[in-house]
């Protein structure tokens, strides 16, 4: 998985996500996020912003589509 400021961005950079605007972003392995990661992602998902690490919230349009080999019913 990425570094948190790959996937949100950092001062003066666009994070994977803000790169991803328009379009559509995979999660691939989405089982396996690690938990620092929900909170961004449940952010983009409920409101389409992202917060970057120096606390300015950015609004993004994306598609989301996230995968998994591991069994999440059990």
């Amino acid at each position: 998985m990425f570094p948190n400021t790959d996937l949100m961005g950092a001062p003066g950079r666009k994070g994977i996500v803000e790169q991803c605007h328009g379009g559509t972003l995979l999660l691939d392995g989405a089982g396996n996020i690690p938990e620092a990661y929900h909170s961004a992602i449940e952010l983009l998902l409920e409101n389409g912003t992202i917060l970057r690490p120096d606390g300015t919230e950015v609004e993004v349009d994306v598609r989301l589509l996230a995968t998994t080999d591991d069994n999440l019913l059990s």
